[in-house]
């Protein structure tokens, strides 16, 4: 699939992802056995091939980061949830929610 064609947050998810994989020194299959996500859905994950992730998966892939707290602060957990609530609830409710007080 040609990223170009995926909306901005999922693109930034993507890498967001897959840097943080580097970073940790595993391959895709090393993930998969952390996170218990099969290695084949982490790859298509990874070449834009699943649109919509769902909150299970999602959520073994954060438990699977921060057990290597070293390489998964909490600035990398909030980009990543939060381009994944971009890509999961409307952008109205998303702007809601973090809306600031001004």
């Amino acid at each position: 699939m040609n990223k170009s064609n995926l909306p901005n947050e999922q693109i930034l998810f993507i890498k967001k992802l897959k840097r943080l994989r580097e970073l940790n020194t595993w391959s895709i299959k090393d993930l998969s056995e952390i996170s218990g996500v099969s290695s084949g859905y982490i790859s298509d994950i990874e070449a834009g091939l699943k649109k919509a992730i769902g909150k299970d998966i999602f959520s073994k892939l954060i438990f699977a980061f921060k057990k290597n707290p070293e390489f998964f602060s909490k600035k990398d957990e909030y980009e990543l949830y939060s381009y994944y609530l971009k890509l999961t609830i409307p952008s109205v409710v998303y702007d809601f929610m973090v809306k600031k007080d001004k």
